[in-house]
């Protein structure tokens, strides 16, 4: 075999691993349920709606739009309360 021919098939061999570990890291990251927070069930008349990986990701940024928008500092209790608000996507 020549010595392009061979690179030639290392190239396509590589690029075939990569997609199919490409689209199995998809699937993995497909079926994490994401977190969703919807600022109006928190008693705000907001549309504004929060979407993180995990619940802590949810809270923080939560946090951070409740000081922002709202002008208001999330206290240890409002955060407990807004944890029940928080839905599963998926």
């Amino acid at each position: 075999m020549s010595e392009w021919r061979i690179s030639e098939w290392w190239s396509i061999a590589i690029r075939e691993c990569r997609s199919k570990y490409v689209s199995e890291i998809l699937n993995l990251l497909n079926s994490i349920p994401m977190k969703k927070l919807k600022c109006r069930d928190a008693g705000f008349d907001c549309d504004g709606e929060i979407e993180a990986a995990t619940e802590q990701e949810v809270l923080t940024l939560a946090a951070a739009h409740a000081s922002e928008v709202h002008q208001v500092t999330v206290t240890p209790e409002m955060a407990e309360h807004i944890k029940t608000l928080i839905t599963n996507v998926n």
